[in-house]
């Protein structure tokens, strides 16, 4: 029991020390919070559109625990503020600028929107394409 209650422990201790880091499940991408409704999804040489959304999506989901929400590209992919030296893709949960809903992932426009629930379905795509590599 002592050995299950350590090994919990410092499973979590990374997210509760800074308390604004997620790392979404299958290893996807990481996620830094910069304030209540900004967040960046930080790239990975496997980095895609459909990462980027799924990431944002998941951590719609599964810390801000926001299931029916749109989520918005607040700043397109570019510099990193949380983390130097990497790309990123700010995303928002409030709307940004007043971009029509278009059909094609983008990581490049501000204000570009998808659904949390579609960006999670994209996590299935995200899989099958990793497990055919």
């Amino acid at each position: 029991m002592r050995k299950f209650l350590l090994t919990a422990l410092v499973a979590v201790m990374p997210m509760t020390a800074s308390g604004t880091s997620y790392l979404a499940p299958n290893k996807l991408l990481q996620v830094n919070r910069v304030s209540d409704t900004t967040f960046e999804v930080i790239e990975d040489a496997s980095s895609n559109r459909q990462i980027y959304w799924c990431t944002a999506g998941r951590y719609v989901t599964d810390v801000l625990r926001r299931y029916q929400s749109r989520i918005y590209i607040a700043r397109a992919r570019g510099p990193s503020q949380t983390m130097p030296g990497r790309r990123a893709v700010l995303f928002s949960t409030v709307p940004v600028g007043d971009e029509p809903h278009t059909p094609t992932l983008t990581t490049s426009k501000v204000g570009a929107h998808e659904g949390s629930g579609y960006s999670v379905r994209l996590c299935e795509q995200v899989a099958q394409s990793r497990s055919n590599r």
